[in-house]
């Protein structure tokens, strides 16, 4: 009953503001949802991108290590020294080495029984040495050996005190509780072993390479020169051992755990997707397993970005889209304005012209700008009134003259009377 009692402008807004009005509300969210999803999935192709140039970069890493030992390996001078287990002759080669390969950091020859015949960085063999069984399954099918592989504390302590504490993460960060310990800590390297076989192609011996991740942030910095915006992460056992990750005061999160959703996800040798929270800024991340040569987990590589940005985006956008609407539903509201008074202008002209046509006047008349023919239902209606106006006007005119001829005629009458 409210709208009925309306005037014809309140109604034909209201009605003229809806039919904009719920379109463009259904269009701007949609647009939203859209956009959203758009940025959402642009940035899970981001950190799928980022992932694949992590391990790229990893195993191109990897590769140049291999790629250098099978030539070292295939050398006669290499083979006759191992054959003699020329201590010092073949420390000589591995000083070469080292200068074309500075990044590897572990280097050890072996003889065909797994026992040191000479360490780069220290002075100790004769001890039997392998790493997870590597060396062994080298020796065994006489096929160079690639893996990621967990090294005990006490292997990389045999390198000497300097390789040690470069896998040591720093002790500041170790404080409250659950803190670790140095004796506790993973330390994390690529490892490549390649078999030396003699002329019938039978191993005599092998050369083991190492390159400890640990606080390398070789492969994080690579990621992110190459797609900005992307933060790379390398985890063993659930504590990160390099990142590029920074706290709110800057300082690097490595040597802090794993989100543990993210830890079971991996744990369970497959990719994990989702939001994690470090020191209170959430982070989108994309988790893959690493495992060692025996096909066990020992850690993930992780690519993350700040949601906030992501956030920044979608309340950019949505922004960009309420300014839109807004700018809309004026339009629409000034088109609305115009229209309802294009349409009630003549109307309130022609009751005017009915009220005073009530009140007596016979001459009121809508005006009509246009003369010709037209589909405009109020000029048809302003010319209907007119017409009627001009035959109510043409019936008193007559009646009038009717009256005055009577009039006169019983004037006649009377007079003859």
């Amino acid at each position: 009953k409210f709208f009925d009692d309306r005037n014809m402008g309140f109604k034909l807004t209201v009605v003229f503001l809806l039919v904009i009005l719920i379109p463009m509300t259904i269009l701007a969210y949609m647009s939203y949802r859209v956009l959203d999803s758009y940025i959402v999935a642009d940035a899970h192709d981001k950190m799928d991108t980022g992932l694949k140039v992590a391990w790229t970069d990893y195993y191109l890493r990897i590769e140049q290590m291999r790629y250098g030992m099978l030539q070292a390996a295939s050398s006669e001078d290499v083979k006759q020294a191992v054959r003699k287990k020329d201590n010092a002759q073949l420390k000589k080669m591995m000083i070469q080495w080292k200068l074309r390969r500075p990044y590897v950091d572990i280097w050890t020859i072996v003889d065909k029984d797994s026992r040191v015949i000479v360490r780069l960085n220290a002075g100790d063999a004769g001890d039997k040495f392998d790493i997870n069984g590597v060396i062994q399954g080298a020796l065994l099918d006489g096929e160079a050996r690639m893996s990621t592989e967990l090294i005990p504390k006490d292997v990389v302590r045999l390198e000497g005190h300097g390789f040690a504490d470069k896998a040591h993460i720093a002790a500041a960060s170790r404080t409250g509780p659950g803190a670790r310990q140095e004796a506790d800590e993973p330390v994390m390297a690529l490892t490549v072993v390649v078999p030396v076989l003699d002329d019938r192609q039978r191993p005599i011996g092998a050369i083991l390479t190492a390159d400890i991740i640990n606080n390398d942030n070789f492969i994080p910095d690579m990621v992110a020169s190459k797609i900005p915006g992307l933060f790379t992460t390398i985890s063993a056992q659930g504590w990160r051992i390099t990142t590029n990750l920074a706290d709110s005061h800057g300082l690097s999160v490595r040597d802090s755990q794993v989100t543990k959703s993210a830890l079971d996800g991996v744990s369970g040798g497959t990719a994990y997707r989702g939001d994690i929270d470090i020191n209170g800024k959430v982070y989108s991340a994309l988790f893959d397993p690493i495992r060692d040569n025996k096909d066990n987990v020992i850690g993930s590589f992780d690519v993350s970005m700040p949601k906030d940005v992501i956030w920044a985006i979608q309340r950019r956008n949505l922004t960009v889209i309420a300014v839109i609407t807004a700018l809309g539903l004026l339009l629409s509201l000034l088109a609305a304005f115009i229209s309802t008074r294009k349409i009630t202008s003549p109307l309130n002209a022609l009751k005017e012209r009915l009220d005073s046509f009530g009140r007596g006047d016979m001459t009121a008349r809508v005006d009509v700008e246009s003369q010709g023919a037209t589909q405009d239902e109020i000029k048809l209606l302003a010319r209907t009134y007119t017409t009627m106006m001009d035959d109510v006007r043409r019936r008193a005119d007559e009646k009038e003259r009717y009256l005055r001829v009577i009039e006169a005629m019983n004037k006649e009458f009377s007079e003859i009377n």
